[in-house]
């Protein structure tokens, strides 16, 4: 092809036809441009496909995230109505100077377990070194920014701020008063009699309960957020932009 553009050239040279040579040439030169845009048309198209892609299988990956965040903020919500429970099981015979029953035991051993709370956070480490402008939906964009960079934040800091409680003055008063049996399962009272009379005891299962509703309450909120974020990365990934 190469030859054949040359020796049209070397033809129309010999036969001093100048302005037919010029033509020809900025023809081309044409063609020319004309290929390398073709060819940088076609690597922006394989660019941007690798790019959607790579998208695709990134929001998949939160929405995988995701939905393990749900099942362990239910887990959590789950094992805090329990000690709730607990709490106001221990308070209604506490206070109204009930007598001890052998299901109370399971109650003096729940009362007091704060659980620890971790997210994952792999999807959201790898989008910051790629860059958060992969998702190309703004709004979607924006809501997992908030759900890491504040949400998560805010969820953790409640619960281990609770943690922090349990270990400074709850446990201890937990130690003081209930012998533990068989973790996770029984407690007994070392003097149940004396418990009735304990105020610091029974603020303390109050101090518990308040605790845990709060928690449970921010963690209601917080599933709501996870949801709808789920929701919104099924409509992105079932979207035209991704066909």
């Amino acid at each position: 092809m190469i030859k054949f553009f040359r020796k049209i050239r070397q033809g129309l040279l010999s036969e001093n036809k100048f302005s037919k040579y010029l033509i020809y040439a900025i023809g081309e030169v044409l063609l020319v441009v004309i290929g390398i845009l073709i060819a940088l048309q076609i690597n922006n198209w394989n660019e941007n496909k690798k790019q959607i892609k790579k998208e695709e299988k990134v929001l998949q990956q939160f929405k995988n995230e995701l939905n393990e965040d749900l099942f362990i903020l239910d887990e959590i919500t789950t094992s805090n109505k329990f000690i709730i429970k607990s709490c106001n099981e221990l308070i209604k015979y506490l206070e109204n100077n009930m007598p001890y029953d052998d299901s109370l035991s399971l109650y003096f051993d729940r009362w007091a377990s704060p659980n620890v709370l971790e997210f994952n956070g792999s999807t959201y480490q790898n989008l910051t070194t790629i860059g958060p402008e992969l998702i190309r939906n703004e709004h979607l964009r924006n809501s997992i920014l908030k759900l890491y960079n504040f949400s998560y934040k805010k969820a953790k800091t409640y619960n281990d701020y609770f943690r922090g409680d349990f270990h400074s003055f709850i446990a201890p008063i937990q130690l003081q008063n209930v012998e533990a049996v068989e973790w996770g399962k029984s407690s007994v009272p070392l003097d149940y009699e004396s418990l009735k009379k304990n105020v610091l005891f029974i603020n303390a299962l109050k101090w518990s309960k308040n605790g845990h509703q709060s928690n449970n309450k921010e963690f209601s909120n917080l599933r709501e957020k996870i949801t709808s974020i789920i929701e919104m990365i099924d409509t992105e990934l079932n979207s035209k932009r991704f066909d």
